[in-house]
């Protein structure tokens, strides 16, 4: 197919699989957490980026504001993350991980880690390295140009 005559399946397709079956197993690891993989992802950004607003972080994640903004509700009623009022920045909120909210992420984390090494059992740490290696490398040339 797209990589010669001998390749059973385009590498693209293989990635793609890959990536739907981390998805899978990183949602089912995260249920008993009561999280999904979008909630550990923006708590780990408000971990990293303390008082980040809703704005900041849905251009961060990509998303609309508008989805951000239901993403980060659900985590302020579940207790994980707190709006403050900005000083000096008008209505800006700003967020932040409460302690409910760093062990949540801890543990999510954890749980995302085991998925891992799941992935990883009987690869050792060279081939993990090139295998690493070589998606950065192929990614490169399809990321869009910086300004």
């Amino acid at each position: 197919m797209c990589n010669g005559p001998d390749a059973t399946a385009p590498v693209g397709f293989l990635v793609h699989q890959l990536r739907l079956l981390l998805r899978a197993a990183y949602d089912e690891a995260l249920s008993p957490l009561q999280l999904t993989v979008p909630q550990v992802g923006v708590m780990g950004a408000v971990e990293r980026s303390p008082g980040i607003s809703v704005a900041q972080l849905a251009q961060h994640k990509c998303v609309t504001p508008q989805s951000m903004a239901q993403h980060v509700a659900v985590l302020e009623a579940a207790g994980l993350v707190s709006r403050l009022h900005a000083a000096g920045r008008g209505h800006v909120l700003e967020l932040y991980l409460t302690p409910a909210g760093t062990e949540a992420l801890r543990r999510g984390r954890a749980s995302m880690c085991a998925v891992e090494a799941r992935l990883w059992a009987g690869i050792g740490p060279d081939e993990r390295m090139r295998f690493r290696e070589l998606l950065e490398r192929h990614v490169a040339p399809l990321l869009p140009a910086r300004r």
